[in-house]
Protein backbone atom coordinates (compact mmCIF):
# COMPACT_ATOMS: atom_id res chain seq x y z
CA UNK A 1 0.00 0.00 0.00
CA UNK A 2 2.85 2.38 0.63
CA UNK A 3 3.71 2.18 -3.09
CA UNK A 4 0.43 3.99 -3.68
CA UNK A 5 1.97 7.07 -2.04
CA UNK A 6 4.63 7.05 -4.76
CA UNK A 7 2.43 6.58 -7.82
CA UNK A 8 -1.16 7.16 -6.67
CA UNK A 9 -3.45 10.00 -7.56
CA UNK A 10 -4.44 12.42 -4.79
CA UNK A 11 -7.86 10.71 -4.51
CA UNK A 12 -6.26 7.29 -3.99
CA UNK A 13 -3.74 8.67 -1.52
CA UNK A 14 -6.60 10.33 0.40
CA UNK A 15 -8.45 6.98 0.65
CA UNK A 16 -5.28 5.26 1.89
CA UNK A 17 -4.72 8.01 4.45
CA UNK A 18 -8.32 7.69 5.66
CA UNK A 19 -7.86 3.92 6.08
CA UNK A 20 -4.62 4.45 7.99
CA UNK A 21 -6.26 7.04 10.24
CA UNK A 22 -9.14 4.65 10.93
CA UNK A 23 -6.77 1.83 11.83
CA UNK A 24 -4.63 4.02 14.11
CA UNK A 25 -7.53 5.54 16.05
CA UNK A 26 -9.18 2.13 16.44
CA UNK A 27 -5.93 0.68 17.78
CA UNK A 28 -5.66 3.49 20.34
CA UNK A 29 -9.27 3.05 21.45
CA UNK A 30 -8.89 -0.72 21.76
CA UNK A 31 -5.66 -0.33 23.72
CA UNK A 32 -7.52 1.90 26.19
CA UNK A 33 -10.36 -0.63 26.47
CA UNK A 34 -7.87 -3.46 26.97
CA UNK A 35 -6.34 -1.49 29.85
CA UNK A 36 -9.76 -1.07 31.44
CA UNK A 37 -10.41 -4.79 31.10
CA UNK A 38 -7.06 -5.67 32.68
CA UNK A 39 -7.72 -3.29 35.57
CA UNK A 40 -11.11 -4.91 36.14
CA UNK A 41 -9.52 -8.38 36.13
CA UNK A 42 -6.95 -7.26 38.70
CA UNK A 43 -9.67 -5.72 40.86
CA UNK A 44 -11.80 -8.87 40.59
CA UNK A 45 -8.85 -11.02 41.63
CA UNK A 46 -8.43 -8.85 44.72
CA UNK A 47 -12.15 -8.50 45.54
CA UNK A 48 -13.35 -11.97 44.54
CA UNK A 49 -17.03 -11.01 44.21
CA UNK A 50 -19.88 -11.48 41.75
CA UNK A 51 -20.17 -7.78 40.84
CA UNK A 52 -16.53 -7.69 39.77
CA UNK A 53 -17.01 -10.85 37.70
CA UNK A 54 -20.05 -9.31 36.01
CA UNK A 55 -18.04 -6.17 35.23
CA UNK A 56 -15.28 -8.27 33.65
CA UNK A 57 -17.82 -10.11 31.53
CA UNK A 58 -19.41 -6.84 30.38
CA UNK A 59 -16.06 -5.22 29.57
CA UNK A 60 -14.88 -8.29 27.71
CA UNK A 61 -18.03 -8.43 25.55
CA UNK A 62 -17.73 -4.69 24.83
CA UNK A 63 -14.05 -5.08 23.92
CA UNK A 64 -14.71 -7.92 21.47
CA UNK A 65 -17.69 -6.09 19.95
CA UNK A 66 -15.71 -2.88 19.47
CA UNK A 67 -12.80 -4.80 17.95
CA UNK A 68 -15.15 -6.33 15.39
CA UNK A 69 -16.76 -2.97 14.65
CA UNK A 70 -13.33 -1.40 14.17
CA UNK A 71 -12.44 -4.19 11.78
CA UNK A 72 -15.58 -3.58 9.73
CA UNK A 73 -14.99 0.18 9.63
CA UNK A 74 -11.44 -0.39 8.42
CA UNK A 75 -12.78 -2.78 5.77
CA UNK A 76 -15.13 -0.04 4.53
CA UNK A 77 -12.13 2.23 4.06
CA UNK A 78 -10.24 -0.49 2.21
CA UNK A 79 -13.18 -1.02 -0.14
CA UNK A 80 -13.12 2.68 -1.06
CA UNK A 81 -9.36 2.52 -1.54
CA UNK A 82 -9.64 -0.57 -3.73
CA UNK A 83 -12.20 1.17 -5.93
CA UNK A 84 -9.91 4.17 -6.27
CA UNK A 85 -6.87 2.02 -7.13
CA UNK A 86 -8.80 0.04 -9.74
CA UNK A 87 -10.04 3.26 -11.35
CA UNK A 88 -6.50 4.56 -11.41
CA UNK A 89 -5.24 1.40 -13.09
CA UNK A 90 -8.11 1.38 -15.58
CA UNK A 91 -9.40 -1.96 -14.34
CA UNK A 92 -13.14 -2.47 -14.83
CA UNK A 93 -15.25 -2.83 -11.71
CA UNK A 94 -18.96 -2.73 -11.05
CA UNK A 95 -18.74 -0.37 -8.07
CA UNK A 96 -22.36 -0.79 -7.01
CA UNK A 97 -22.01 -4.57 -6.96
CA UNK A 98 -18.67 -4.35 -5.13
CA UNK A 99 -20.12 -2.07 -2.44
CA UNK A 100 -23.23 -4.26 -2.14
CA UNK A 101 -21.12 -7.41 -1.75
CA UNK A 102 -19.14 -5.67 0.97
CA UNK A 103 -22.36 -4.48 2.67
CA UNK A 104 -23.77 -8.02 2.66
CA UNK A 105 -20.57 -9.41 4.16
CA UNK A 106 -20.70 -6.74 6.86
CA UNK A 107 -24.33 -7.64 7.65
CA UNK A 108 -23.34 -11.29 8.09
CA UNK A 109 -20.55 -10.27 10.44
CA UNK A 110 -22.92 -8.03 12.41
CA UNK A 111 -25.42 -10.89 12.75
CA UNK A 112 -22.65 -13.22 13.92
CA UNK A 113 -21.56 -10.66 16.53
CA UNK A 114 -25.12 -10.26 17.78
CA UNK A 115 -25.63 -14.03 18.01
CA UNK A 116 -22.25 -14.77 19.58
CA UNK A 117 -21.80 -11.90 21.98
CA UNK A 118 -25.27 -11.59 23.42
CA UNK A 119 -25.43 -9.74 26.71
CA UNK A 120 -25.41 -12.49 29.26
CA UNK A 121 -27.58 -12.48 32.34
CA UNK A 122 -25.76 -11.31 35.39
CA UNK A 123 -24.41 -14.01 37.62
CA UNK A 124 -26.63 -14.82 40.59
CA UNK A 125 -25.85 -12.82 43.69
Amino acid sequence: MFKIHVVGTPATIAELSAANHCLTTAALDLATRRGQLRAAVEKAAADNNVEADNEIDRLHREFVTEAMRASMLYQRHLVKMNVSVRKELGLPLDEAQYFETSRQAEQKITTAIEQTIQPKAELPR
